[in-house]
């Protein structure tokens, strides 16, 4: 999950035969029939093939659309937060930085010299859980770097290069 989008993947990819094009149709073969009628009986499923073609629909008034990734092995959906909107802040005529808690987090630890994910969550409001999630990006992405472990774990913002 992410504040933009949702993604899934199913590993085992689309079964022999089936398209991409075919289950945007409406077109559905099950992997395992006893386990359908299963979901089916216990209500967890509607009707058989019908996901897809809803997903497009509730999309359809959208500018952003669902992607669909198939290959061999693998079948993933990404699904566009339609509630999300990216704020952007004009600096200069030719300068437009994101509003995003990534930026305003990068301008906080410029002014601390080290920092923890609770004065993060307290300083911007957030859940422990998104401050983790947008603390772990920033670390991938080699923005911060994270010191010590449980309790004494902290940030420091690390130096552009």
């Amino acid at each position: 999950m992410y504040t933009d989008r949702i993604e899934f993947t199913s590993i085992g990819g689309l079964l022999k035969g089936i398209t991409l094009e075919d289950i945007q149709l409406g077109i559905s073969v099950c992997r395992n029939p006893k386990l359908a009628n299963i979901f089916y009986r216990l209500e967890l499923i509607e009707a058989y093939g019908t996901g897809i073609q809803k997903i497009l629909d509730s999309y359809s008034e959208s500018e952003f659309k669902p992607q669909f990734v198939t290959t061999e092995n693998a079948f993933k959906i990404i699904l566009p937060n339609l509630n999300y909107q990216k704020k952007s802040i004009k600096i200069r005529e030719d300068i437009i930085v994101y509003d995003c808690p990534e930026n305003k987090i990068l301008e906080f630890a410029k002014t601390h010299t080290q920092f923890t994910r609770k004065d993060v969550q307290d300083t911007f409001n957030l859940s422990q859980t998104t401050c983790g999630r947008i603390l772990n990006r920033m670390k991938e992405e080699g923005q911060i770097s994270q010191h010590g472990k449980g309790k004494n774990t902290f940030y420091i913002l690390n130096k552009e290069k």
